[in-house]
């Protein structure tokens, strides 16, 4: 009895992944009602799949998909501070409101 085996390699894969993930990863086995975030639905991964290396460039730098683009970025006037007769942190910021003394 065999508890796995070697899957061929697919032909013509430009990516080098496994079966398993060209399966996964497929629009074939994907469920009927994708999520609008699922990454199966971006333009430009489907461009990068199918080896249009230019369009999925063109495509990250069209204003419509900007949100692909942007990092998170950290809010500068946060801080902790140690608050010393508490023994405890808290979050200070300019935007938060103070907690009240106890």
């Amino acid at each position: 009895m065999k508890s796995w085996r070697l899957v061929d390699a697919l032909k013509n894969d430009k990516f080098q992944y496994t079966y398993f993930a060209h399966k996964i990863n497929s629009f074939d086995t994907a469920p009927k009602k994708l999520l609008a975030s699922d990454s199966r639905l971006r333009p430009d991964r489907y461009a990068l799949e199918q080896g249009d290396l230019s369009k999925a460039g063109v495509i990250l730098k069209d204003p419509h998909t900007e949100d692909l683009n942007q990092e998170v970025e950290v809010s500068k006037d946060l801080r902790f501070e140690l608050q010393v007769s508490k023994d405890i942190w808290e979050l200070e910021s300019s935007s938060l409101v103070p907690s009240p003394s106890i």
